[in-house]
């Protein structure tokens, strides 16, 4: 079904609110349809984005009509293609936004009525959450969303190679086990939220939904393992045993099952198959408890957790409920949770097995924990301070730290885009060469200090001229500025340069005890849709310097404090 077969029954009233917002759907073969409207009433965002924050759908293709027609995210006004299409059956560079949800940026004017449709189908659940976020609100939640994952993973980490080193020091295979375990916990979650498509194979889309059952299955094998080490350490019950090889077996047959079964069975069967010896597990615990194994009570409150978290996590995976985010982060405290307590009960089982060890242990494991906390405590540390490191890098990298405007290499950055959004929109595209006239002689006569004020003086007069967001100003180099003036005509920017040069001419310059008048030179060019076709964008870019720098130059030996527009000879 097209997309304007939809618009006629989303005319005609056929669509269906969704459940709370949700957009939470059980696995069918059904390809589904999701549409809202939005108008941009914020006067300083025109740059907007669309957040799909559930990463396991296939396919997700977006749509856009805005007042001015209907047309498909990323044509251009005379195209008629199909919307960006995303999902990890496609390779995650497709992806506009290099992240493990889908966003979609959306260019938004002012008070713009914008019509959103998503076309969605996969062989699993879907259960998203959809939103519209401006730039700030989008990078605030994805660094929450970063921080929550990258301390329950550097939790993951830490117990791995803490319980990894414990066996090497000790050689008890339950904490190998454990680690392994641990290990399996975390390639699962990896691959449930998307982390492993975007960093571990994103150019291989099929082993995107090939890892989530493969991860189910290695994880039953990896609970199974680690529960019969701890429970049955003790004990050689024959049911028991076999009860466990029984469950292992499974287990395998499972990890054949995700290589021969289609996805969505898999997951299904797969996902049975694991809760199932969690539970096996738990009412085996309980039956040791009843023996007067008492370090059990601290496993079954483990998996007791555990369990919990995973079934909401599982029933929201399959879209039984909404909010797939909310019970990841449940599962990932259930995790926790889980993990301290199973440590623990290990602590106490080597207590329970031999006083001296546990003395060894206890020292051990009380300085890896402190070592922990201290290594967490550090690397968060270092992390903010790195975070606000690379901020103020990336000001100084892009910004002239005298004028606080733009720099050279931040101008020839978005020069290139605005000649490349040019071209794609056909529109023309402008650029002001700027000089301070005399500027040599106004800086040996009054000394460099006052120099740099003078350039910071034209810097603010000349922003006192540009009125749109996307008018670009920089400092090119010593006393040069340039001005990127975007879907502006040649009439237009001659205007915008007449009333920088009056207004530099036309406000006294004053600092340091110095009062003068300053004056400015300006060479124009505006690059037309018509001279685009057959240069690559670099060449473009460089044209557009180059002809600005030449009306420039007219413009001095005109006798400066003017404005030259380029002439082809």
């Amino acid at each position: 079904m097209g997309l304007n077969e939809i618009k006629s029954l989303h005319a005609i009233g056929q669509f269906s609110p969704l459940r709370d917002g949700q957009a939470t759907f059980q696995h069918t073969d059904s390809t589904y349809w999701l549409t809202f409207s939005a108008i941009n009433q914020d006067p300083h965002n025109a740059e907007w984005y669309l957040l799909v924050d559930y990463p396991l759908l296939d396919d997700i293709t977006l749509f856009l009509e805005s007042s001015n027609g209907g047309k498909a995210l990323g044509s251009s006004p005379a195209e008629t293609t199909e919307g960006m299409t995303v999902g990890d059956t496609h390779p995650f560079a497709n992806r506009a936004i290099d992240y493990r949800h889908f966003i979609f940026p959306i260019h938004f004017a002012r008070n713009e009525i914008k019509h959103f449709y998503l076309k969605i189908k996969s062989s699993g659940s879907i259960n998203a959450n959809i939103s519209l976020h401006n730039a700030g609100d989008l990078i605030a939640k994805t660094n929450h969303l970063s921080l929550t994952q990258g301390g329950f993973y550097g939790i993951l980490l830490a117990m791995i190679f803490y319980n990894a080193l414990i066996f090497v020091s000790i050689k008890n295979k339950s904490f190998f086990l454990n680690a392994y375990y641990l290990t399996a916990l975390l390639l699962f979650m990896i691959a449930m939220s998307g982390l492993s498509f975007q960093y571990f194979w994103p150019n291989a889309p099929h082993l995107s939904n090939l890892s989530i059952p493969v991860f189910i299955a290695n994880l039953g094998l990896a609970i199974a393992l680690f529960s019969r080490s701890f429970l049955l350490q003790n004990t050689r019950s024959i049911r028991l045993h076999r009860t466990f090889n029984t469950l292992i077996t499974v287990s395998i047959i499972a990890l054949v099952i995700a290589f021969t079964v289609p996805y969505a069975n898999a997951v299904k069967i797969n996902s049975a198959i694991t809760i199932s010896i969690i539970l096996c597990v738990y009412i085996t615990g309980f039956t040791q408890l009843q023996t007067g194994d008492n370090v059990v009570r601290y496993f079954l409150t483990a998996w007791t957790l555990f369990f919990f978290s995973a079934l909401l996590f599982a029933l929201a995976s399959f879209g039984f409920i909404a909010d797939y985010y909310a019970n990841e982060f449940i599962m990932q405290i259930g995790i926790v949770t889980q993990i301290l307590f199973l440590n623990f009960a290990l602590a106490q089982q080597m207590k329970f097995y031999t006083e001296k060890l546990l003395t060894m242990e206890q020292g051990a494991s009380q300085q890896l924990r402190d070592q922990v906390a201290a290594k967490t405590e550090q690397l968060t540390i270092a992390m903010q301070d790195l975070s606000r490191l690379n901020k103020r890098l990336e000001k100084l990298s892009s910004h002239d730290e005298l004028t606080q405007i733009a720099n050279r290499r931040s101008f020839n950055n978005t020069l290139e885009e605005e000649v490349r959004s040019a071209r794609r929109e056909k529109e023309p595209l402008s650029l002001l060469f700027m000089d301070v006239d005399h500027f040599k002689s106004f800086n040996d006569r009054y000394g460099h200090q006052v120099g740099d004020e003078a350039l910071k003086f034209i810097a603010q007069q000349t922003r006192l001229k540009l009125h749109r967001p996307k008018d670009f100003l920089a400092r090119y180099g010593g006393e040069e500025f340039a001005i990127i003036l975007p879907n502006t005509t040649p009439i237009g920017a001659q205007a915008i340069a007449q009333s920088i040069v009056d207004q530099v001419q036309s406000t006294p310059f004053q600092a340091n005890g110095v009062e003068d008048t300053l004056t400015v030179s300006i060479g124009v060019f505006t690059l037309k849709h018509n001279q685009m076709q057959k240069m690559e964008i670099e060449a473009l870019a460089d044209k557009v310097v180059q002809n600005a720098d030449q009306a420039l130059y007219r413009a001095k030996e005109n006798g400066r404090n003017q404005v030259c527009v380029y002439q082809q000879a």
